[in-house]
């Protein structure tokens, strides 16, 4: 089944609070619930349905907050070890292991600029990803992906849920505690060279379903459904539809290869 997707263009005169407001209501609007929030910071959690009963949830934490002209937005992940500060197994998803990690959207003040929102919702992925559409320019994407052929080896104390890493998802990430280190893990996409041209019948080629590997050993971590895969995305903008034998699919970033989504 396509992935559940809803796709909106807001123009709007934005700050941190008003983008803050916007980020929780497409979280919500894709099952996640919230946990809680204090000034500029909340706490959501969704189930991760692959997941053992001992730890089935996912956690996200946020944080939003202005700076200058600047809306400063800090991600983590975390498996509520400590409740609503998700340490000590929480790990930041915008850059290195460092808990000042952080993206700016920039905007001259007082401008009037468009935001594209998109969602995703499936069994297998739970996100919200945007971009500057005037521009071309990636802003974030944060959430969860869920593959549906997890390892038998896989501890039934570890969650099964990869966080969304950095603006456009180059990789996925895993919490401390993992099966493979004690640190976070990033996870790469298994074909050593991405397609990322056009072949000579002009048409983005799509790689279907993802193998996930660990960074850490090369270890087989996952494999997602024919509904996900990389897609040649050189000169195709941010978050664009593009159809490939009959089906859409969404690039979430371009220029290059680029995690792909198929949608309904």
């Amino acid at each position: 089944m396509p992935v559940a997707t809803n796709i909106e263009i807001i123009n709007d005169t934005w700050n941190a609070d008003k983008f803050r407001a916007t980020l929780a209501s497409k979280l919500l609007s894709i099952g996640y619930a919230q946990e809680a929030a204090s000034g500029n910071e909340a706490v959501f959690r969704i189930n991760a349905p692959n997941s053992s009963t001992v730890k089935p949830r996912a956690f996200l934490r946020t944080v939003v907050e202005q700076s200058g002209n600047s809306i400063k937005f800090q991600a983590w992940m975390g498996d509520g070890a400590s409740q609503l500060t998700l340490t000590p197994n929480a790990v930041p998803l915008f850059a290195a292991q460092t808990f000042n990690n952080a993206l700016f959207i920039n905007y001259n003040s007082d401008e009037n600029f468009s935001i594209k929102w998109i969602t995703f919702s499936s069994s297998e992925v739970a996100l919200v990803c945007g971009c500057r559409p005037d521009n071309n320019t990636s802003l974030f994407s944060v959430g969860f992906l869920f593959p549906i052929v997890k390892p038998a080896w896989w501890p039934a104390t570890a969650l099964y849920a990869f966080g969304a890493s950095n603006r456009d998802i180059p990789h996925f990430r895993l919490l401390p505690g993992n099966p493979f280190s004690p640190n976070y893990v990033d996870l790469s996409f298994h074909l050593a060279n991405q397609p990322s041209g056009f072949n000579p019948g002009g048409r983005p080629d799509v790689n279907r379903r993802i193998i996930l590997c660990s960074s850490v050993g090369s270890g087989f971590v996952g494999l997602t459904s024919t509904d996900f895969g990389t897609i040649a995305a050189s000169g195709l903008p941010q978050l664009s539809l593009n159809s490939d034998s009959g089906q859409n699919w969404v690039n979430i970033r371009g220029g290059s290869w680029s995690f792909a989504i198929r949608v309904a």
